[in-house]
């Protein structure tokens, strides 16, 4: 259902194995309309915390990241949604828009990577999966990098959206927190295959 223009305190997931639990906002994160599509939009301060992740989300489990977000610039980098920790090569999945000329985006570092096909000021999809043995990046529905390689994730920690945590597994860190919007977005416990995935 559509939510209310203004400010959001909190929102709750629907659907799926996080049904019925709560994203709580910190900071002051606005229900906007950008550019004809409703949107939860962030400042560079704003977050939510949600649940903590399913097993299904944790170790090295297949999965699908999909999100609509709207990217005014690419003056830094801006985190889309993230779980697990900083600080350790096998602790964070994070999902970056990457400040730089090409507007990158960005799965945990270095991992998948891809620029030109992400546009400042317009609405972009994004799709990541890992099914085990290889992790993809989609973007506009069209395949645009992939990895022989798969995210291992710490489990039992909160879900961030438009945040990362510290590597102290407490912490939210500051320096790649969203100055974005974010109309859609979903998680799945399995990698979705490249015919169903559609703008």
């Amino acid at each position: 259902s559509d939510l209310t223009l203004g400010s959001i305190a909190s929102h709750m997931d629907t659907h799926g194995k996080l049904a019925n639990k709560a994203f709580t906002a910190s900071g002051d994160p606005e229900v906007t309309t950008v550019n004809g599509m409703q949107a939860v939009t962030f400042d560079g301060d704003d977050y939510f915390e949600g649940p903590t992740t399913v097993p299904g989300l944790q170790g090295s489990s297949n999965r699908t990241l999909t999100a609509w977000f709207y990217n005014p610039s690419f003056a830094s980098d801006k985190t889309v949604i993230s779980w697990g920790r900083q600080g350790s090569p096998n602790g964070n999945m994070p999902f970056i828009t990457a400040q730089g000329p090409l507007g990158e985006l960005s799965i945990s570092g270095e991992l998948l990577r891809v620029g030109q096909r992400e546009e400042s000021g317009d609405w972009t999809f994004i799709v990541y999966t890992q099914d085990g043995t290889q992790a993809k990046l989609y973007t506009n529905g069209k395949l645009s990098n992939e990895l022989e390689a798969t995210i291992n994730t710490v489990g039992e920690l909160r879900m961030l959206l438009g945040a990362q945590r510290g590597s102290d597994g407490t912490t939210v860190a500051t320096g790649t927190r969203a100055s974005l919007s974010i109309a859609k977005l979903n998680v799945y416990d399995e990698a979705i295959a490249a015919a169903d995935i559609n703008c």
